[in-house]
């Protein structure tokens, strides 16, 4: 179904919201094509149903046709280096690929180019045994014994 000439989207809402550190956007394109924007606190236990109410406010009997989510939160989280401490567990021979990064990098024959720091560090990265290649096909099934291990060292490193 195609959206109205008037930019509003058939047959529903769509909405978008970004969670910041003190409010919280929340924008409503209506089926007219009418844009209704609104701010709320951040309340973490509250801010379901705030943005809940929000677009009930636009039109309650109107579906939400999609969601956008930002969140300038987490974004902030990350420059600052405030996130939750944190464990990644990957397929063997992938624990270093946070660093290599794919080799991107603003120029490539850089040497002295200082990259960020990852998101996890190295001692926080878990290997298991496993393999799925790219068609989806498992070429090595998971193996529970280097999960287990993996998953006890995560929790040994209280993450």
């Amino acid at each position: 179904m195609s959206a109205p000439a008037n930019g509003g989207s058939a047959n529903g809402q769509r909405v978008a919201f970004d969670i910041g550190g003190t409010f919280t956007d929340v924008i409503v394109l209506d089926s007219s094509g009418r844009l209704h924007a609104t701010k709320v606190l951040s309340l973490m236990d509250e801010l379901g149903s705030a943005i809940a109410t929000c677009i009930r406010a636009v039109d309650d009997a109107e579906p939400v046709k999609g969601f956008v989510h930002g969140t300038t939160i987490a974004s902030n989280a990350v420059i600052e280096g405030t996130t939750a401490r944190t464990a990644l567990i990957t397929t063997a021979g992938f624990r270093d690929e946070l660093e290599i990064r794919g080799q991107r990098r603003p120029n490539i024959y850089d040497a002295n180019w200082d990259r960020l720091a990852p998101l996890v560090p190295r001692a926080l990265r878990f290997e298991v045994a496993e393999r799925i290649l790219g068609n989806a096909t498992v070429d090595t099934p998971l193996d529970d014994a280097s999960l287990r291990e993996a998953l006890d060292g995560a929790l040994t490193a209280d993450v």
